[in-house]
């Protein structure tokens, strides 16, 4: 029988305080990553969740899947509309622009790390990637997105032992008391995983 298998595999004390002290240095990392805000738009919600998690390896059915270990990550996600009250859209020329100065603004960074930075599409307004801050690979990514979807996946995939630490008020509550929950807005997600222990199978 596999140690630290299925639902029955809650993080170990060890992986607990080791979170626990990681967490100032992540809380750190995540203040100093300055996304700008792009020219012609304005900030209107934001929110910013402290979560942890197991990802799992599949054995043969989910219900029989290993604890392959714990995660940590602080997500801070920014929403965006056109500071002339324009509405966006995902054929929204100012939101290509807007996604491309996101991009820009991580290049000097990214080059002198050797990495690709933030890497837009072709198809939509987006860019994602990765850049180095503290040590700790944090990833970025800017997009349009609806107003009834902003709370989406706003944590990463975790299958078990998902613990929220702390949280703040919903995107979707901002901006429906706003009046804007059907509107398009520029979404900048910003993710700093702190902790991450693997564990072996035995």
């Amino acid at each position: 029988m596999l140690a630290g298998c299925g639902s029955s595999s809650p993080p170990t004390a060890e992986e607990i305080g080791g979170a626990e002290d990681a967490r100032p240095t992540g809380v750190d990392t995540l203040a100093s990553v300055e996304v700008p805000t792009p020219q012609g738009w304005q900030p209107i919600a934001e929110r910013q969740v402290d979560g942890c998690g197991s990802l799992t390896n599949d054995r043969g059915g989910f219900d029989d899947a290993h604890v392959g270990g714990y995660s940590c990550a602080l997500v801070r996600r920014t929403l965006y509309i056109r500071a002339d009250e324009v509405k966006t859209s995902r054929e929204d020329a100012a939101a290509y622009a807007a996604v491309a100065e996101i991009s820009l603004a991580f290049a000097d960074m990214a080059q002198q790390q050797d990495v690709p930075g933030l890497q837009p599409s072709e198809r939509v307004p987006l860019v994602f990637g990765h850049v180095t801050y503290n040590g700790t690979r944090v990833s970025i990514e800017a997009r349009i997105g609806r107003g009834q979807d902003v709370d989406i996946d706003i944590l990463p995939l975790w299958h078990r032992n998902e613990t929220v630490v702390s949280d703040g008020e919903k995107l979707v509550t901002q901006l429906k008391q706003q009046g804007r929950v059907a509107d398009d807005v520029l979404q900048v997600t910003v993710t700093v995983p702190y902790f991450e222990v693997f564990r072996e199978a035995a």
